[in-house]
């Protein structure tokens, strides 16, 4: 399977890229790329930035495989959303990116893109 977005949902486009961010780690610059997607929905573009972290799509495959991990979509689902609330505090302790972003887990779910349409 894929670890493009516009891979995983058909509605889902690249519309661009922005300029990737130059951060240090453990005394390495390491680049950050940050793509930009679009999608419609409701009749309205919806434009986004979004990434798949490795770890993430690590969840995804062992939903794939299984027989062989045991790992279900429910078990897939609160692994990520522990990611996701745990990503949300590291961000909120960068006081430079307050109200710079919003955390939105894609499930195509339809409540999940009014969700979306709710910060937009």
């Amino acid at each position: 399977m894929s670890g493009k977005l516009q891979d995983v949902d058909k509605r889902i486009r690249q519309v661009g890229t922005l300029a990737p961010l130059m951060i240090d780690r453990a005394g390495f610059k390491r680049k950050y790329p940050n793509n930009v997607y679009g999608l419609v929905h409701d009749e309205k573009e919806v434009t986004f930035v979004a990434d798949m972290p490795a770890n993430l799509l690590t969840l995804r495959d062992m939903t794939k495989d299984f027989e062989l991990t045991g790992f279900t979509e429910q078990d897939k689902l609160q692994e990520v959303q522990k990611y996701a609330a745990f990503l949300k505090k590291i961000l909120e302790r960068q006081s430079h990116l307050a109200e710079t972003y919003k955390i939105v887990v894609y499930n195509e779910d339809a409540a999940m893109m009014d969700a979306v349409q709710h910060f937009l």
